[in-house]
């Protein structure tokens, strides 16, 4: 089993901060924000963005095995 590098030269790790930073401080003006009937939307942000780096990542996986 190979190592996880956690380091900014993992380009995983990389992906993942540069999308979650963003949506984690937008969720929280979000939060702070809107009322409290629209304050789902601030966690749906981020769900959002974990779904979309986890299919990023299905897909970083696909493209790695195919080009090898």
């Amino acid at each position: 089993m190979n190592r996880f590098d956690m380091s900014f030269k993992n380009n995983r790790v990389r992906v993942y901060f540069a999308t979650m930073i963003p949506l984690i401080i937008g969720a929280i003006l979000l939060y702070l924000f809107l009322p409290n009937e629209l304050q789902l939307i601030s966690t749906l942000l981020v769900i959002i963005g974990v779904i979309t780096y986890y299919i990023w990542l299905i897909l970083d996986r696909k493209k790695q095995k195919g080009g090898n």
